[in-house]
């Protein structure tokens, strides 16, 4: 598993969503993670879930390899 998925999926953020989702899957009642999500702040919803996004896109970021592809692509690939 890719370490930002990791990092998600452990996260106490997503821990009431985990459970909702084992929950769903074992076919337990949903309703008590579904309050608890409900309670969330917003940014505990989904302004983290965005951030950490970018933040592993930008950690993986570095323009050499975009200089190269922009010289050897063909101009079918790059259009």
């Amino acid at each position: 598993m890719e370490d930002g998925a990791r990092e998600l999926l452990n996260s106490p953020q997503m821990q009431p969503y985990m459970r909702y989702i084992e929950s769903k899957v074992t076919g337990a009642d949903p309703q008590t993670f579904m309050d608890a999500i409900a309670q969330l702040p917003l940014e505990d919803r989904y302004v983290w879930r965005i951030a950490s996004a970018w933040k592993w896109g930008f950690a993986d970021f570095e323009d050499w390899s975009l200089a190269v592809d922009g010289m050897i692509l063909p101009q079918s690939d790059l259009d």
